[in-house]
Formats: structure tokens, sequence, C-alpha cells
């Protein structure tokens, strides 16, 4: 039963938004009341049909209905309830199932929030998250239909992947990441209506703006998460090794982030509509190139889901869409020419020199990653020879970008956006002695390499940037707000957009420090040990005491208590673990790790002989590492904080 009312919910969602399409552009041409109330009407049923399906599977799940493709490749009868549930995105039919339910709720609140908008702009934006809709939903109803029904009907099944069921951080990451990637739709409809009206007389750059941050948040957050898992469960003491699945949700960010800051410069100086529309539209292709990574198979990945036969499909939608963008983008007589180019000259230190190059930095960092994660399928397609490119290539490629992206952060804080003359040069001073004073500091004490003296110098220098604006703004603010009350509500909007935007400049700056001090400070030991004996490590005794063995009913592990003493007093006991899956031939180390101010002591089990309970172990001692998961609640609070007040002022 839970299959053929989870096949019908498809099939109407794809029929009403097969006619959503239609209408959405018809609609476009000729908007009519009448005919958006019917294109309303479809999103609703479309989402409602998309969310009717996922409610069906996860019962189906719940339930343990074997019946059910899906449930029979993913469930299983020991596995704990959470689990079960989350399971729903845990393979490869699912998650799309799951990515139709987050494109429902999208398409909703869009049409809910921007109703009152341009009937005409509307019309076409609706038509074109729609045109995507009805992609998925033809993905779902043929090649990924998790509601085929099985005969004989099996009595249980092999549960979920058991990377799934091994740390709460998989029950996070994944619907973060895939938010990130469903509401790219967003910027990128906007962009395609701008386009086909060929008219710029509605607030569309507002709209672009909040919907791309929501994606860019999103999409941020899930990356971040999905690292910290990373660091977390795979027990090798690192938190990203540019897998070819990770750099697909790294570049559409890159570039989502060169259009935040494109749409800056347009909201300023009007000069830049035409790259701020390609760039939203290149940030949705390059989610669904990273869908199409992911999903066919191509590239064997901890990240990607298992061989699959909807490549091509995807491969062939992204080529249409590719085409039809770059067509509109082409002509460019759709735009005011006004908006197109600009007779202003800036000098080096304005901001908007310094916010182009950013974009440059950005838009190069995207491509660099790019080149070197298709590369080797290109090689493998043309010649037939696997090839890698490794870390080093990834490593010497991005650290000159990204200090190049330090220092402009820093300059910006000293820059105005058309003024020749630098804000407040004594602050650029207390910076930059700031800055000095930290390399000096670090010099001193030993600390080397000197390249990360350096780095962490101009962390310095940005984060002094930062607390001097702050300083500066929110008493310049006070003052004009106290001497003019009708400048409140402007003001009000300034400062909290003004705070969001730094606490997510202070989370790169973080970043930073916290990928250079983990990357050249990073300690790593490898030992073995009896029950009873015991290694040293600079400071640190770590006693092997015992081990046992844990069962349940869906695994079970080998826990190792380590008693952690320093300077010769207990300090701790680590409790690292092998977890053992009927499913998973290898079994899944589970790190403890223990942090201590600003380092963290991760200690992994390697392996375990049963014959004498010798355990092998990986010890790595790693400064700053936290303060990477710092930025999380940064970066979240910080884009809320952009997105929650609207521009009640011309200036933005």
């Amino acid at each position: 039963m839970n299959s053929i009312i989870g096949q019908s919910l498809i099939w109407i969602a794809m029929i009403a938004a097969f006619a959503g399409v239609l209408l959405g552009f018809v609609t476009g041409k000729n908007p009519s009341r009448t005919s958006m109330q019917w294109l309303y009407r479809l999103v609703m049923i479309f989402s409602g049909a998309m969310v009717a399906a996922n409610v069906v599977m996860v019962t189906a799940l719940i339930t343990h209905d074997f019946s059910v493709s899906y449930v029979a490749k993913v469930g299983s009868r020991s596995t704990p309830l959470s689990i079960t549930i989350v399971s729903l995105w845990s393979a490869l039919e699912g998650s799309l199932l799951f990515w139709g339910f987050i494109l429902a709720l999208v398409v909703v609140a869009f049409a809910h929030i921007w109703r009152k908008n341009s009937p005409r702009h509307m019309a076409y934006a609706i038509g074109t998250i729609l045109t995507v809709s009805l992609f998925f939903a033809i993905i779902i109803v043929g090649p990924a239909n998790p509601f085929t029904v099985l005969s004989p009907i099996p009595f249980d099944g092999p549960g979920p992947n058991p990377l799934l069921q091994n740390h709460p951080l998989m029950i996070i990451h994944p619907p973060l990441l895939y938010c990130g990637y469903v509401a790219m739709v967003l910027p990128f409809a906007i962009a395609i209506a701008v386009l086909l009206a060929g008219e710029t007389n509605w607030p569309w750059l507002n709209m672009l703006r909040q919907t791309m941050l929501i994606a860019w948040g999103f999409l941020g957050l899930g990356i971040l998460t999905g690292s910290w898992w990373s660091y977390e469960i795979l027990g090798w003491g690192g938190y990203w090794s540019w897998d070819p699945i990770e750099n697909a949700s790294l570049i559409p960010w890159l570039t989502a982030t060169a259009c935040l800051h494109a749409i800056i410069i347009q909201k300023r100086q009007k000069f830049l509509a035409l790259l701020t529309l390609a760039l939203a539209i290149i940030t949705f292709l390059l989610t669904i190139f990273g869908t199409f990574i992911t999903r066919s198979g191509i590239i064997n990945s901890v990240h990607a889901f298992t061989q699959s036969t909807i490549g091509p499909t995807f491969l062939a939608f992204l080529g249409v869409i590719s085409i039809a963008s770059l067509a509109l983008l082409s002509k460019r007589n759709v735009l005011n020419s006004s908006t197109i180019s600009t007779t202003k000259s800036y000098t080096l230190l304005s901001k908007p020199t310094l916010l182009l190059m950013v974009i440059a930095l950005l838009l190069t960092f995207a491509f660099t990653i790019l080149l070197g994660t298709i590369f080797p399928l290109f090689t493998e397609f043309m010649r037939g020879v696997k090839i890698s490119v490794g870390a080093p290539y990834f490593n010497n490629m991005s650290v000159p970008i990204v200090i190049c992206l330090l220092i402009i952060l820093a300059l910006s804080y000293f820059a105005p956006f058309e003024e020749v003359k630098i804000i407040h040069p004594n602050f650029l001073l207390i910076s930059l002695f700031i800055s000095s004073i930290t390399f000096i500091l670090f010099l001193l004490t030993g600390i080397r390499p000197i390249f990360a003296d350096f780095i962490f110098s101009l962390c310095a220098f940005a984060a002094t940037g930062i607390l001097l604006s702050f300083t500066y703004v929110f008493s310049i603010n006070k003052i004009d707000s106290t001497e003019n009350k009708n400048h409140r509500c402007w003001s009000k909007y300034f400062l909290t957009r003004f705070l969001g935007m730094q606490l997510i400049h202070l989370s790169f700056i973080i970043i930073v420090a916290a990928v250079c001090g983990s990357h050249f400070y990073k300690q790593t030991y490898e030992f073995s040990l009896t029950p009873g004996s015991n290694q040293s490590i600079n400071n640190y005794k770590l006693t092997y005491v015992k081990a046992s063995l844990l069962k349940e009913p869906h695994r079970q592990a080998i826990n190792t208590k380590i008693k952690l003493e320093q300077n010769n007093k207990i300090f701790s006991f680590l409790y690292p673990s092998l977890v053992y899956y009927q499913t998973q031939r290898e079994p899944l180390g589970v790190p403890h790790i223990l942090t201590i101010n600003y380092r963290d002591l991760y200690l992994s089990l390697i392996s375990f002989n049963h014959d004498d309970n010798k355990a092998s172990f990986k010890f790595f001692i790693i400064p700053l590492i936290s303060w990477l998961w710092l930025t999380i609640p940064l970066i979240g609070v910080g884009t809320i904080l952009l997105i929650s007040f609207k521009n009640k002022s011309s200036v933005d």
C-alpha cells in the first residue's frame, strides 16, 4: 500500500510541476490575476504531494514495510528509531526524495513571501523553479524510484550505511547541505526571471541577496558540519582531504560568496548587474554538477553514493540549462546599459576595487578546485588512464589565494566606497602595530615556521580592523540616532547588517588561523600496547587499562580504556573504539577527542588483536582545531542577522 500511495503522490507532483512550468512561462508573457492564482495552486499541489510522499516513506521505514524497495535497501528491524527515520537520506533514492521535500518547502516559501511582487517576474521565477522540480520528479518516478514494489518480500534489511549510524552529526550535516544545494534554485530563478522579463523595475537585487544569503548560509554550515563529522568519526585526525565530493560542495559556495560581493557593488554603484546574474546562474549550475558527481557513482568516495544510472540524465539536464542560460545572458539588451558599465574610476584602496579583487580571487579559487577535481575524470575518459590530483596541488594553489583574501579583508576596513582618502589612517597604524607585535612575539617564542607566523600576524591585522570598525561604526550611529530620531530605523537596520557581516568575516579569520595552526603544528604518533603497558609522548603518558566488548542489536564494539597522565598526574581517561556492523567488512574506528585549552588530544584505535588484547593506536596533538567548530554558530548567527532585517533605507 505504501508503494502505491507513494508512487501516486510523486506522479501527482510531477504532473503539477509540468502544468506549473507551462502556466508559469505563459503567465510571464501575459500576466493576469487568474493565471497567477492557478499558478500558486499548482505550487501547493506539487509541494503537498511531494511532502506527503516523504511522509509515506518515513512511515514505511518506521513500520518496516520491506515490500517498498528503498526500505528493503536501508531498513532493518534492529536499527534504532532515530537512525531509521534519518535513513531517508542515507542512500541514493531516498536522498533524491528528501531533495524533493526541501524543494517543495522552498517553492512554497518563495511563492508566499514574495507573492505581492511583479506578477510577470514571479511567474517566470516560479516557472523556473518548477522546471527544476519537474526534472527531480521525473528522476524520482523513473530511474531513482524509491517506491518500487518488491516480491518476494524480505523479512529484514541490511540497515543504513554504518557511517550514518556512528555520529549524530550525520543527522545534521546532510539536511544542511541539501538545504544549501536546493535553495540555490531561488537566486537562479530570480536571475532567469530578470533576463526573461527584460526589466529591472522590481526589487530583484534585494530578493537575490536574501535568497543567496539563505542558500549560502546553509551550504557553508553543511560544509563545516561535514568537516566536523569527518574529524570526529573517521579516525584520521583530519577534517578536509580535498576529496572530489568535498570539492563539489565548496566550489558553488565560493561562487555564491563572489555573487554576494557583486551584489554589494551593484547595489551601491550600479555597474555589475550582468555579472551578478551570471554568478547566480553559475552557482546553481555548479550545484547540479555537484549533485551529478555525488550521485552518478563515477567517483569513489566515503561521501558518494553507489553506482547508479542517473548520471547521464543529470548531465543532459545540466547541458540544457547551461545552454539556455548562456543564450539568455548573451542578450545584454534586456538590461539597461547603465547597469552594465560605468564611467566612474576608483583608487586601489577604494571598496569597489577591493571587492572586485575579492570576486576575481574567489572565482580563481573556484576554477582551480574545479580543474583539479574534473581533470582526473577527463583523462580517464579520454585516455583510459586513472590519475589523481592530491592535496599538494590544492594546498599550493589555495594558500596564496587565501592570503590575498585575508589581506584584502584587512584593508577593506580602512577603505571608503568612493573617496580617495583612507578612513581613519590612525586605525590602520594601530592594526599594523598589533600585527607587527604578533609576528615579533611568535619569533621570540621560537614558534616556527616563519610562514605560519606571517599568517597569524595577518589574522591579527584583520581581526584588529574588525574591532576598530565596530568601535567606529557603533559610536557614529549612536550619535546619529540621538540627534535624528527619524534615523533610528535606518541605524537599527544598518547595525544589524553590519554586525552580521563582521561575524562572518571574523569566522573567516578564525578558520584561517585554525587551519594554519592544525596544519603546521599537528603532531602524530603511532604505537601498540598490551593491557598494563604505557607510552610516553611529550609530557603525557598513556596507559592501556583494559578492553571490553559491547553488543547492541545492530552492531558490536570493542571499547578500550586508556589512562591519560600529564606530569605524572592522572588527567583523564580516553575511550577509543572499533565498531563492527554486519554489512561492513572493515570496522569503523571511533576516536576519543579531548579538548584542552587550545589543542585537541585525539586518540584513535586502529586495530585490535582478540587473542592477546593487543591494540594499535594513533595519537594526535592538534592545536587550534576546536576553533574551526566555533565558527559554525558564528556563521549561523551572522547569516540570520544579515537576512533578518529588511532594508528601510536607500543605503545598503
